[in-house]
């Protein structure tokens, strides 16, 4: 199977040699080949010179966790790097490593085994669900970190160099975040397949930081002290192969890139089907419609996240439904037949009267174009603005799921997450280092450890 998976990467990845680095994800393949982290990390390992990358993923299998290219065992590797996307990855990451008879929990390790360095959107809204199990946690950007390493194993730096080389680095620091020059930018694609949860989608960063303050939000700029960086319109350009015949723009708010109409407009011109990570209501007038239109773009995708205004004042989040509305008829009008859009409940004062005026909103979207709304409870973060607030009760969440499904009737589909596995990842996101060890301590090294079923024994948020 592994053999078929990756006769369907272009390029194919190139044979192992020199420095073998694993590269562990711990989600699916199709998450992993559209995780952009993921391919900046082996776009890297694979053009340093007297180095190598295999994937590890975390998989249901109970067989020895091995690379995905080359079989090699992960316990083999000199070097492990991990990409985690958010908290319930944690158990998944503590599982493969069980599987490869490494200890999950570094105080139980030694040199013997591979040093762990572990980073991705989990290292920033909580670093201490990943501190117990990495020699090494790094928050925020990655590039020096990465250059960093790759230097000293390529000039022979032993394990004690490693880590005292990395942990030295901005954003390994407690309460320090990693910023990268802006030479760096931007990471793209290292292989397009069919398999990737955007299939055969190349994808290009347009963009790093958030120009909003959104007070759930790890990426705010509020909560980062950061502002948005944008990529210069040729360094796009330059990012998307000549082979290429899908291009994922990738970014916190994509279409606010000034410099947004050039780059789709010269993206057209060689004639390729576009697709955008996300969409500002309030930035769709007819002209960019109309492009996007033109370059395949069929679903326009917005986040409105509080249900009323009164609700998006209070966590200053500044769309309004007036502009969602505007949107969804200009894009319908130009070609682009449906639209998504994303809400959160159970922000601290909601109210029934905020769930009908949300049903108000989608009643007059669905009026004009097809509507699918993804629905799903807040989490609040460590170190964000809502990170004291209450977890939504699960009676409160699934009533005002049914008051809008009732409302709505077949007029729009609603797609509802699961309260279990918000509250999942609300207990996760509140753990402290003394929690999550205890935590994975309570795992039998002879048994799968199912996270979940751990977490069902902890009291709701």
């Amino acid at each position: 199977m592994n053999r078929e998976i990756i006769a369907d990467e272009v390029p194919p990845p190139p044979r192992r040699g020199g420095i073998h680095i694993g590269l562990l994800y711990p989600g699916s393949y199709a998450e992993s080949a559209s995780a952009l982290g993921l391919h900046f990390i082996m776009g890297a390992v694979r053009s340093t010179p007297g180095c190598s990358a295999g994937r590890i993923l975390a998989t249901d299998s109970r067989a020895r966790p091995a690379t995905l290219e080359e079989g090699a065992p992960l316990s083999s590797l000199p070097v492990v790097l991990v990409s985690a996307g958010w908290e319930l990855m944690a158990g998944p990451l503590a599982e493969t490593l069980r599987r490869a008879s490494i200890p999950p929990l570094l105080s139980d390790r030694d040199e013997t085994h591979p040093v762990i360095v572990a980073g991705g959107a989990l290292a920033l809204s909580n670093p201490d669900l990943l501190t117990p199990i990495a020699d090494v946690v790094l928050r925020g950007d990655g590039e020096e970190a990465l250059h960093a390493l790759l230097s000293g194993l390529t000039a022979g730096a032993n394990r004690r160099e490693i880590l005292d080389t990395l942990s030295g680095l901005r954003g390994a620091t407690e309460g320090t975040r990693a910023v990268c020059d802006d030479g760096d930018l931007p990471a793209r694609s290292a292989f397009v397949t069919p398999r990737s949860a955007l299939a055969s989608m190349h994808l290009v960063e347009v963009m790093r930081g958030c120009p909003h303050g959104c007070s759930f939000c790890i990426m705010s700029r509020r909560r980062s002290g950061l502002h948005a960086r944008y990529v210069p319109l040729q360094a796009v350009l330059e990012a998307v192969p000549g082979a290429a015949r899908r291009v994922g723009l990738v970014g916190p708010s994509v279409l606010e890139h000034p410099e947004i109409e050039d780059i789709l407009g010269a993206l057209g011109d060689r004639s390729l089907e576009v697709g955008i990570s996300s969409t500002r209501a309030s930035r769709i007038d007819d002209s960019l419609a109309r492009l996007l239109a033109s370059l395949g773009l069929r679903t326009l995708t917005v986040a409105l996240d509080g249900a009323s205004e009164s609700i998006r004042a209070r966590i200053s989040k500044s769309v309004k439904a007036g502009d969602v509305i505007r949107a969804a008829r200009t894009a319908r009008r130009h070609g682009i037949p449906r639209l998504k859009l994303y809400v959160m409940l159970g922000f601290e004062g909601e109210r029934d009267q905020d769930i009908e005026e949300l049903a108000s909103t989608c009643l007059e979207i669905a009026s004009s174009t097809s509507l699918t709304v993804s629905v799903g409870p807040v989490v609040p973060k460590k170190a964000t603005a809502l990170q004291a607030m209450p977890f939504v009760p699960r009676r409160t969440y699934e009533s005002r799921i049914k008051l809008l499904r009732r409302t709505l009737g077949d007029r729009a589909r609603i797609d509802a997450v699961s309260w279990r596995e918000a509250r999942d990842e609300a207990l996760l996101s509140r753990m402290g280092p003394d929690e999550a060890s205890g935590l994975l301590a309570s795992m039998d090294a002879t048994r799968p450890f199912e996270l979940r079923r751990a977490l069902r024994a902890l009291p709701d948020p």
